[in-house]
């Protein structure tokens, strides 16, 4: 074996580990036997891979920042530590500050918030409280006052935005595949629309909705479209469009004869370190797309955000995703022995049910 093979080996091993289906959202992932026996040691590891603790920014200055989208739960906590990293650390953003969000619908299993959670955030938000010493937990559980409350949501969100939903049904669920519109998915909770609204309620909107809740006018939306077979976007997906965004205004000259540039991006644990992975590849295929590469421009992504506050299973998931990111960065430059379908877990799934 070579050090190729080790690493194919060690991304091959994690993506067994993994068992993540595709399609399926981190908060319908089970919580397995070992993950209950096992958890003390595990989080003793996950800490020392860097997925546990908080990240805090380097730098005092940033030409922009961008926070990453989320569900419902995670787009309020990460807005929150922002704000209050700003003004605790007194760190300038020069230029503007985006949400990274797109086209995902939304859904009430997802984006409903356990009402004393959602409680506990607003007051941090209002106390500019470190998250790290709130005792909460952000992943999504099937408790069913959180599904209440993400159906009272969502039907005031689509009050709010003029959006109509089915008078005598404004929610539905799916139990056969074959009956499922694209994109959609079997067992979720969705809006029911009424049979002439073509508008839905997404990422973005919510993001929007919150940000007008806190009362922060300066931030602003990337709204990613969905994928044409009704796929949400990805971080890479929503990332390229910001780094096209970002590139446009080095082009009109807005920063003048600056050629190196620091982007802050806003997470959270445990996907703080795949989400910059992410991030800094396609801002830097971006940079090579429009030549600016080659003409010495240069642009850092820093991730940050506060300590991890979602479940073992989550955790695990996460580790699985990042494995997948160290491997494509690992094998940057040379070619790679194996195709990373035959690596990854959902794509031998997904080979082995054909």
């Amino acid at each position: 074996m070579d050090e190729q093979d080790g690493v194919d080996l060690l991304l091959y091993m994690a993506q067994h580990a993994f068992n993540r289906k595709p399609g399926q959202e981190l908060n319908e992932l089970d919580l397995q036997d070992w993950m209950t026996e096992y958890q003390e040691n595990y989080l003793k590891a996950a800490t020392v891979l860097g997925l546990i603790n908080c990240i805090e920014p380097v730098y005092k200055k940033y030409d922009v920042a961008w926070i990453a989208g989320s569900d419902r739960s995670g787009v309020i906590a990460r807005l929150i530590d922002y704000f209050r990293m700003i003004a605790q650390k007194d760190i300038t953003v020069r230029g503007e500050t985006f949400i990274l969000s797109g086209a995902r619908e939304l859904w009430v299993d997802l984006d409903g918030v356990m009402p004393e959670v959602r409680d506990k955030l607003f007051a941090a938000f209002l106390s500019k409280e470190n998250l790290d010493n709130l005792d909460i937990s952000l992943s999504a559980t099937k408790d069913q006052t959180r599904i209440e409350e993400g159906k009272a949501y969502i039907a005031s969100l689509a009050l709010r935005s003029g959006i109509t939903l089915d008078v005598t049904k404004p929610f539905i669920q799916y139990e056969k595949p074959e009956d499922c519109p694209v994109g959609r998915v079997v067992g979720r909770l969705y809006p029911n629309y009424a049979r002439d609204e073509k508008r839905k309620l997404t990422e973005s909107l919510m993001s929007q909705d919150q940000l007008a809740i806190m009362n922060q006018s300066s931030i602003s939306i990337i709204d990613a479209p969905a994928a044409e077979n009704g796929d949400r976007p990805n971080t890479e997906i929503v990332a390229r469009h910001a780094a096209k965004k970002f590139i446009a205004r080095i082009e009109k000259g807005d920063f003048g004869d600056k050629k190196h540039f620091f982007i802050l991006l806003q997470s959270n644990q445990p996907y703080i370190e795949r989400q910059t992975l992410v991030t800094q590849r396609e801002v830097n295929r971006v940079l090579q797309v429009y030549g600016l590469d080659a003409k010495g421009y240069e642009i850092t992504v820093e991730g940050v955000g506060f300590v991890c506050k979602e479940d073992i299973a989550t955790v695990h998931s996460a580790l699985g995703a990042l494995m997948t990111e160290k491997w494509k960065t690992a094998m940057e430059g040379i070619i790679p022995k194996r195709d990373i379908k035959d690596l990854l877990f959902q794509t031998r799934l997904l080979f082995q049910s054909l």
